[in-house]
C-alpha cells in the first residue's frame, strides 16, 4: 500500500511516499529551484572535445550541459555553433553542468512516445490486451519512432491513449519546425512536482494522497480522482503530525540502526557511497557464519530502503559481514535482487570482490536527501574533520 503526504508552503513544496508504513522516498521543490530533469532545451554547441567522446552544449544556463557520444543520435554529426534540441537526463551536481541527450522523450500518463526510437512496448503490468496495444502503437507510429504504454493504458479505452500520443508529436513536430534565433533556451518544460510524481507513481499503484493546501487538493483531485485525495485538517505541520521529518532526518544520519544492537554505517561520497554492515552488540545464537547471514539478510532490507530515501546514485560498495560459505554469498545477491525489485530506479549487482566487498550501481536521478537538505561546512569543506591543533 502505498500513500503520498504532500506539504506545501510558500518557500517549498515537499512530497513524501510513504510503503507499508515505511518512508522510501523523498520530492522537494524550493521556490525559484524547480527541477529541470526532463525539460528539452535548444542547445548551441559550443566545444566538441573528442578525447571524451562528448561535446558540451550551450543551454542557456550558468554552465554548459554535457552530451555524451552515445547521447547522440546515430546519424548526427556535431559541429561548432550548431543547434540542437537535447533533454536533460541528469541535472547539475557536484560543481558540474547538467547531462543531456538528444534521445527526447515526452513522459504522459499512458505513454512515453519517443521520436527517435522504434520500440513500441507495453508495460509488464498490462497482462492483458498487450498483443492489442502492440498493434496499436504500430499503427499509430511512423517509421523510426516508438512509445512505451503505461500501465494506465490497461482498461483505458484507446482513443484516449491516442489523443496522448498525437498530443506529444504534435508537440515534437512544432519543436523541430521552430526556426531557432533567440539563442540557447528552454523550448519545453517537464511538468509540475505533482505530475512528475504520477509519472514515477502511477496513480493506480497510489492508495491515498493526503494534502495540506485546497489548491493543491483540487489540483490533485483532478488528476487522481476525488476518492483518493484528502485535505489534512490539522494544526500541527502534516510532516511532523506523521513523524515524517523525523524518518527524514535519519535518513541524513551516518548510523542507520539494525535489530538487536547491529548497524549500517553509510559514508556517502561524491565518487560513491560505502555501507558497513556491523554486527554492533549483536551476538547471536548460532555460530558466526549463522549470526552474519542472519544480520546481513536483515541489513538488506534496511538498505535498499536507505537508497531510495537517500537516492543515493553512482556506484556502491556493501561490505557485509564476511560469510565465509559461497552458498551463503548467493543466498545474499539473489534476496537484493529480490528487494531491489521496489525501487524505481535501476540497479546492477556485480557481485563479490576477493575482499568480500559487494559491487553495484544505482541509476543516478537528480540531488539526493543530502544534496537538497544539506551544505558543505565551510570549516572542514566536507571532510567532517577539523586540524586538532596538536601541532600548533
Amino acid at each position: 500500500m502505498r500513500k503520498v503526504y504532500c506539504n506545501i508552503t510558500d518557500k517549498e513544496k515537499r512530497i513524501a511516499i510513504v510503503e507499508d508504513k515505511e518512508l522510501v522516498e523523498v520530492m522537494i521543490e524550493g521556490k525559484g529551484e524547480e527541477s529541470i530533469l526532463g525539460n528539452i532545451y535548444m542547445g548551441r554547441v559550443e566545444n566538441i572535445v573528442k578525447g571524451m567522446d562528448a561535446a558540451f552544449i550551450n543551454i542557456g544556463l550558468e554552465q554548459n550541459a554535457y552530451l555524451r557520444n552515445n547521447e547522440m543520435l546515430q546519424e548526427q554529426k556535431l559541429l561548432g555553433g550548431q543547434y540542437v534540441l537535447v533533454q536533460v537526463k541528469k541535472e547539475s551536481a557536484s560543481g558540474k553542468g547538467p547531462s543531456v541527450t538528444c534521445n527526447i522523450e515526452f513522459t504522459g500518463e499512458y505513454i512515453v512516445y519517443m521520436p527517435y526510437d522504434d520500440t513500441i512496448a507495453p508495460s509488464k503490468k498490462i497482462k492483458r490486451e498487450r498483443e492489442k496495444w502492440v498493434e496499436l502503437g504500430k499503427e499509430w507510429c511512423s517509421d523510426g519512432e516508438g512509445i512505451l504504454l503505461r500501465s494506465a493504458c490497461a482498461g483505458t479505452e484507446s482513443e484516449k491513449v491516442y489523443q496522448e500520443f498525437q498530443l506529444f508529436k504534435g508537440m515534437f513536430v512544432s519543436l523541430v519546425k521552430t526556426r531557432w534565433k533567440k539563442g540557447p533556451g528552454l523550448v519545453y518544460r517537464k511538468n509540475s512536482l505533482f505530475d512528475r510524481l504520477l509519472q514515477v507513481y502511477p496513480k493506480e499503484s497510489i492508495s491515498q494522497i493526503e494534502v495540506d493546501c485546497i489548491e493543491t487538493v483540487k489540483e490533485l483531485r483532478e488528476k487522481v480522482g476525488r476518492e483518493k485525495v484528502h485535505r489534512y485538517k490539522g494544526k500541527e505541520n502534516i510532516f511532523s503530525s506523521y513523524l515524517l521529518d523525523i524518518e527524514i532526518d535519519k535518513g541524513l544520519k551516518q548510523i542507520v540502526p539494525l535489530d538487536k544492537g547491529a548497524f549500517l554505517l553509510f559514508e556517502q561520497m561524491e565518487t560513491m557511497t560505502v555501507i558497513d554492515v556491523n554486527t554492533g552488540k549483536y551476538i547471536g545464537k548460532g555460530n558466526m557464519e549463522d549470526t552474519a547471514v542472519k544480520i546481513n539478510h536483515a541489513a538488506i532490507m534496511k538498505i535498499v530502503t536507505e537508497l531510495r530515501l537517500r537516492n543515493v546514485g553512482g556506484m556502491i560498495l556493501i561490505d557485509f559481514i564476511n560469510m565465509k560459505e559461497e552458498c551463503n554469498r548467493k543466498k545474499i545477491i539473489n534476496t537484493l535482487k529480490k528487494e531491489l525489485k521496489k525501487d524505481r530506479l535501476q540497479t546492477n549487482i556485480y557481485g563479490f570482490t576477493k575482499l568480500g566487498i559487494l559491487e553495484m550501481t544505482r541509476k543516478r536521478v537528480g540531488k539526493s536527501l543530502r544534496e537538497q537538505l544539506l551544505k558543505k561546512c565551510e570549516t572542514c569543506q566536507g571532510t567532517g574533520y577539523v586540524f586538532s591543533g596538536k601541532n600548533e
